[in-house]
């Protein structure tokens, strides 16, 4: 299968709120799409959306690489199975030396051109046997005042998992707002708390020690010094959470709850799906957790989720509530706790590429 047009399109959306990220607001999420298409009419569309001051990745080096990528494409005879989750495509992609963001949203689109080939929807190209209705974790700030009220919306919409940013303000506020939600939920919610490396392991050990009774279903990230984070989980025995440090310490990670699992920073699939293979082999939570992608981005997560991870948790999308727009017209999320994989997919059919910017580079 030879690939005939390879076309990318650039998007600019809204964020509300805002995005704090190393003091840094982000106000826009701006991205790209790629879309492949081969001589014989099929296409397969991918996402690249680096997240500014959480990933080195930068957009004006991929403008500057994209010409050899589209060259690499359009020389390249490919066959179906290539682009399965086999290390085949991986490998093949190393001589480009793309950045992860660039990788995830090629190999995407190769995964959705060969699904495109074979006729079936990204999720059957995946796996056979899929779970159709994904549940999703609410996602709420502590340090924002609407906290309270919000996780009682969350919950009078069916939400039972509900991850928590911490970490921004004073850690004794912090404390004080998971044990009032710990008393206002009266323990029908599992909350995840996700403290982004915030501390030093004296003062995570202190947050530990201070919330452990309202038992938290996991905490992701807690220290700033990764190396020490097992010292964390003998010192507290509360379980934890990998996320950034997945890579650092796998796969010796048997001490870890949860695998915290972003496609887009990771952009090597055949990693996802080997950690997500782990997960399922220790009967560990794997997570899959979103950067603010649009649904053609947030739609490859979906089916990643949903055709290899066995019996998922609620996965972590809730960052798509502050995209105000979407390159859809219709929201694949809405106000309920799950969202349909099958009908998420296919309201990739109505992208209207003449509402993007078409690069000409």
């Amino acid at each position: 299968m030879k690939i005939q047009a390879v076309e990318l399109y650039a998007y600019q959306i809204p964020l509300d709120p805002p995005l704090c990220i190393q003091k840094k607001i982000i106000t826009n999420r701006d991205g790209f799409i790629i879309r492949l298409t081969s001589k014989e009419g099929f296409s397969g569309i991918g996402e690249i959306a680096p997240l500014p001051g959480f990933q080195q990745d930068s957009p004006a080096d991929f403008i500057k690489q994209f010409p050899e990528i589209r060259n690499w494409l359009l020389s390249k005879d490919f066959f179906p199975e290539i682009t399965r989750l086999n290390g085949i495509l991986s490998k093949d992609l190393e001589s480009l030396n793309l950045m992860p963001s660039v990788q995830f949203g090629l190999e995407s689109a190769l995964l959705q051109l060969s699904a495109s080939a074979n006729k079936k929807p990204i999720y059957k190209e995946l796996s056979e046997s899929i779970t159709r209705n994904l549940m999703l974790a609410g996602l709420v700030h502590a340090d924002k005042p609407d906290v309270f009220r919000k996780v009682t919306a969350l919950y009078n919409r069916g939400f039972r998992t509900i991850k928590i940013k911490v970490g921004v303000q004073d850690i004794n506020d912090d404390i004080r707002c998971i044990r009032e939600l710990h008393k206002l939920t009266e323990k029908k919610i599992k909350f995840r708390i996700d403290a982004n490396r915030s501390w030093q392991i004296e003062e995570a050990v202190f947050f530990a020690n201070e919330i452990k009774y309202c038992y938290p279903d996991f905490i992701e990230e807690p220290i700033n010094d990764p190396r020490l984070l097992i010292e964390f989980v003998y010192i507290t025995q509360m379980p934890v959470g990998l996320d950034e440090s997945l890579s650092f310490f796998y796969p010796d990670i048997y001490w870890a709850k949860a695998l915290v699992i972003k496609p887009a920073v990771i952009g090597n699939l055949d990693t996802v799906n080997q950690y997500i293979k782990f997960a399922n082999q220790t009967r560990k939570l794997a997570i899959i957790s979103d950067t603010y992608l649009t649904a053609v981005g947030l739609t490859m997560e979906m089916a990643l989720a949903a055709a290899l991870i066995k019996n998922p948790a609620a996965m972590g999308f809730g960052t798509y509530g502050a995209m105000r727009e979407d390159v859809v017209p219709l929201r694949i999320i809405g106000e309920n706790n799950t969202v349909n994989v099958l009908k998420a997919v296919s309201a990739l059919n109505t992208l209207n590429f003449n509402n993007l910017q078409k690069m000409t580079c």
